[in-house]
Formats: structure tokens, C-alpha cells, sequence
């Protein structure tokens, strides 16, 4: 097998930078200042200089405007092109900017050729990361611009750390830092999600430096996590496969109410059309799913077996796991989070591939889920040297791996399936 890493690097900056005034009154934003920098790892954010971000002062409208283009993903296309606007006091660091969202409809002036060089209030910014979540303040549809506080404080972008009377750039960095982890109107995927896919930033990034939106616990807002640790509730899954012969066991702890929390998710039910990427990327499962990847290494590594050996350790594994079919009563599949799989010691076809998919995502090989009308299955980025059937994407050749039994070897198909045509879903 070819090991293959492709690190997205295209990063789009969350930048606010305009002039730096007096604070308003005394206030610690030190809590944000941390938040901040996070942010600033992410490429997400700087301030007036290196080490100010200039957080004790009101945003400006002009500030939340490219806050919001930011958080659509849309700067590259905002900045390629200089368009036409009728406002007379917009800064030029911003012409391109205001241009865009002229153009686009996103929003007016206070006047025929004012833009506005005031405050931006904390309904206004709410507002604008609530449409870039997909919801729409046109007609009160989902909400109103002047009364956003319900909705942003369900959909879990309005910490209580937020002061929404004194609006500072502080509290604009608390509402985008909570803003990452809110899901998409409609969507199970994030508006991380979105902009991982938009090339706005790294997966492998926002694994290092975003901590989540548990971090507002420990300044009081007693959101997420519960008071007291030792109300959490673990189990120790027992798992044994074999491979070459051998007998193989680990033991793997795992949150309980993160499983209850993952079975209560609705299912999408349209995940077909996006590959189920859902699923596989979701990130509160990464430090699971990155223990037993690397276990395999270790693993490998331990009894002299080179790299691509882990990925087949990994294989046996999901292909010991028990077959459960669906509940027979929904009219509709019902995918599983890889931590439900594990956790379950078992799943359907789709379940198991998923799982496949994750673990080998983090192993760093890449792959794909091969979709057939009633079956799924996985690829994994191979060459020449492998034997056996294999779907091609982007030029590349995916191994078939079927994860719904024992014994199954790199590159075997089903015979059902040798002349079917299949939907290839590349995770690379």
C-alpha cells in the first residue's frame, strides 16, 4: 500500500484590523486573549499588531462585515476582484470587502452612500454569524436581526461569557471561537466543517489548536462538560481478532455519555448524496480514534512489521467486529459514529466501513467508502504491487476491503458485487 498525507494549507484569516482605541471601562479579557491567540493558530485571527490583539474596544460594522465573509469562506473571492460600491467612508483595506457583499446582497449602508463607521452591536454580529450558519433573518424566517439571542443561544454560539450590552472585539472572538463547533442549519457537519472543506483551514489544525467549545466552562459558563468530573461515566470495551495466525486483544475506554451523545443525534438521512462525511469527519471522536490508530502502529512497529502492516492489523480488527443489522422498523439506513461502532462492538456495512475509513484516515493512508445500491464497502489508496480489484478516483487506485466479515483479504470483492457499478467517496 502507498502511504498518502495531503494536508490542506489554504488558510483564510478571520483578521480585524482597524485602529486601536481606549478601553471603555476595566474589563479582564485575558480569558480571550487565550481564545484569541487559538484563534490566531488557526490563522483565524490577529489583532493590531503581534501582541495586541485590541479586544477592550467596540467592533465596527466594517469589522463584522469581513468577519462574516470570513466565516462564509468567501474572502478569496471578495479579494480577487475590486467591485463597484457607492460608500464614501469605507476604509481602503476594505473596498474589496464591502464590494463583495454590495454586490451579493449581504448588506446596505445606513444611507445611499454612508456605509456606516460605527459600532457594530452584538444583534448584529449575531446576526451575521447566524446567516452564515445558513439561517435567514429575511421575512423573520428563522429569526429577527434585532432579537438573534434566542437562536444563538441554541444553536450554542453565545457563550454566557459574551456581554451582549458592552459588544467588545473580546466578545466577537468568544462568539467565533463557539461559532466553529456550531452545526449548519439543516446539517450535521460544522461550520469547521465547512470551511475545512472550503481549504479555510486544516483538519490537522483544528485538531491542535481549537480546544472547543468546553473552554467556556473554566470561565464560568457552565456550558458542556459537567460540573464535576466524576459524574462522567466510562466503559472498557473489550475487543479480540485475529491476524496471522495470532490472537490479538485491547482494551479501549470510552466516554459513555459521549456514545448516549452521538445516539441522539437525528441521523442524516441524505448523507448518501455527501459520502457520508459527516460521519467520518466528525472531530469529538479524533482522540479515540487516534488512540486505537495508533495502537496498530505501536503495534507493528513492536514485531518488526512495517507500516502498511498496521493498516491490515486495523483491517482484521473491524472485520472480528459482530454484523447488526438496522432496526427493521425505520424505512431508511441508520449510520453510526465510529465511537457508536466501537462501542457497540459491532454494525452494519456502513458502520463498519465508516470505521475503517476513520481509523485508517488517522493511521495517514488515504482511502475511500465504495457505495453499492445495498451494500458499502473500503478502498485504500494501493499500487501495482497489490492484487485484486480496485476503483479508481482523481487518478488514483482504491483496494476493495469489505469489512462485513473474517478473512476478507486486501483487493477481494464479493461476487455479488464484481459487476455492479459503485459511488467512490476519496478521504484522503
Amino acid at each position: 500500500m502507498k502511504r498518502k498525507i495531503i494536508a490542506i494549507t489554504l488558510c483564510v484569516m478571520l483578521c480585524l484590523t482597524l485602529f486601536s482605541v481606549s478601553a471603555l471601562a476595566a474589563r479582564d479579557t485575558s480569558f480571550e486573549e487565550s481564545l484569541a491567540s487559538d484563534l490566531k493558530s488557526l490563522g483565524l485571527f490577529r489583532g493590531v499588531s503581534d501582541n495586541d490583539f485590541d479586544l477592550d474596544r467596540e467592533p465596527t460594522r466594517v469589522e463584522a462585515l469581513v468577519m462574516l465573509i470570513r466565516l462564509l469562506g468567501k474572502e478569496q473571492e471578495a479579494m480577487s476582484v475590486l467591485r463597484y460600491h457607492p460608500f464614501a467612508d469605507v476604509p481602503a483595506w476594505a473596498d474589496r470587502y464591502v464590494g463583495y457583499a454590495y454586490a451579493n446582497g449581504i448588506t446596505n449602508g445606513i444611507s445611499a452612500t454612508e456605509y456606516g463607521t460605527g459600532s457594530a452591536s452584538a444583534e448584529q454580529y449575531l446576526t451575521f454569524v447566524l446567516r452564515a450558519l445558513g439561517y435567514s433573518d429575511r421575512n423573520g424566517q428563522d429569526f429577527t436581526w434585532d432579537k438573534p439571542f434566542d437562536l444563538a443561544t441554541k444553536v450554542g454560539i453565545l457563550p454566557d461569557i459574551v456581554d451582549t450590552e458592552d459588544f467588545w472585539r473580546a466578545d466577537v472572538v468568544s462568539v467565533s471561537y463557539a461559532a466553529l463547533a456550531a452545526e449548519m442549519k439543516g446539517s450535521l457537519l460544522t461550520l469547521a466543517d465547512t470551511l475545512i472543506y472550503a481549504g479555510v483551514f486544516s483538519r490537522a489544525d483544528y485538531r491542535t489548536y481549537y480546544r472547543g467549545p468546553e473552554v467556556f466552562d473554566s470561565a464560568g459558563s457552565g456550558q458542556g462538560a459537567a460540573d464535576d468530573p466524576e459524574e462522567y461515566r466510562f466503559e472498557t470495551i473489550h475487543y479480540e481478532w485475529e491476524w496471522l495466525d495470532w490472537v490479538w486483544s485491547y482494551d479501549l475506554v470510552i466516554p459513555v455519555d459521549a456514545v448516549d451523545y452521538y445516539k441522539s443525534l437525528e441521523r442524516d438521512r441524505y448523507s448518501y448524496l455527501t459520502g457520508y462525511s459527516s460521519y467520518v469527519y466528525e472531530p469529538s471522536d479524533d482522540e479515540y480514534l487516534g488512540a486505537l490508530a495508533q495502537m496498530f502502529m505501536n503495534t507493528a512497529e513492536y514485531y518488526g512489521r512495517d507500516e502498511d502492516d498496521a493498516v491490515y492489523l486495523a483491517i482484521a480488527f473491524v472485520q472480528s467486529l459482530e454484523y447488526i443489522p438496522d432496526d427493521d422498523t425505520l424505512d431508511y439506513d441508520y449510520p453510526k459514529y465510529p465511537l457508536e461502532t466501537l462501542y457497540d462492538l459491532g454494525g452494519d456495512c456502513e458502520d463498519t466501513s465508516i470505521l475503517l475509513v476513520s481509523l485508517i484516515r488517522e493511521m495517514g493512508y488515504g482511502c475511500c467508502l465504495v457505495e453499492f445500491y445495498d451494500h458499502m464497502g473500503v478502498g485504500v489508496l494501493g499500487d501495482d504491487s497489490i492484487d485484486g480489484y480496485y476503483y479508481t478516483a482523481g487518478g488514483e487506485k482504491y483496494f476493495y476491503v469489505e469489512t462485513t466479515g473474517e478473512g476478507w483479504e486486501v483487493g477481494e470483492l464479493p461476487p455479488d458485487y464484481i459487476y455492479e457499478s459503485a459511488n467512490i467517496w476519496p478521504f484522503l
